[in-house]
């Protein structure tokens, strides 16, 4: 289930800034990527979906939760309460020097430093490199393009780290329902919802 509820997460939070950022841009490619990032997160979420109702239709797939996982849960609130502290803290700075452009390319690498303890708190050994490469997509973005670079009408700085992260969050949310769907199928009951 977790597997599924995060595809569906990371599928609709990629979308909801790659629509943006091509919209922002405004050229005919940024049209066409946007048409082709949709047709990929509606897939995307409604394999998510489906997979959600097939784990629930298995015997015992909702037990009560263990104490290991009530304190997994724990971990991963206090990794969101950091992240949201950090994206606060970075905003008032980058406000307060007078460098609101920073904003989106440090906010994407806290996003991406985020992936590193969930990589071990829920196991998923995929978060790592997802958290790397968007830390990455984040640091090029400045290291490549100038504060007052542009692509289309958009700024670079404010484009680029979400259009850079979202076909990795994809093929993440994609590996993660690749493996529920086997797991599933391991199980034995895998149910006319997924065919």
């Amino acid at each position: 289930m977790g597997l599924s509820g995060a595809s569906l997460w990371l599928t609709t939070a990629a979308v909801a800034f790659w629509i943006p950022s091509l919209w922002l841009i405004g050229t005919r490619a940024a049209w066409l990527l946007l048409v082709a990032g949709g047709v990929i997160a509606i897939v995307l979420i409604a394999v998510s979906i489906a997979m959600i109702r097939a784990v629930l239709r298995l015997p015992g797939a909702a037990p009560p939760r263990t104490p290991e996982e009530r304190a997994l849960m724990r971990r991963f609130r206090w990794v969101t309460v950091a992240e949201v502290a950090a994206w606060a803290l970075v905003s008032c700075v980058c406000i307060a020097i007078h460098h609101v452009a920073l904003l989106v390319p440090l906010d994407v690498a806290i996003l991406g430093l985020h992936f590193l303890p969930l990589a071990r708190i829920f196991g998923n050994r995929r978060y790592y490199p997802l958290g790397v490469l968007i830390c990455g997509v984040a640091i090029l973005t400045l290291a490549i393009f100038r504060e007052d670079a542009h692509i289309g009408r958009a700024i670079a700085w404010y484009v680029v780290p979400a259009l850079g992260s979202a076909p990795a969050v994809w093929i993440v949310a994609g590996a993660n329902l690749g493996e529920v769907r086997r797991l599933i199928r391991d199980s034995g009951s895998m149910g006319a919802a997924i065919y």
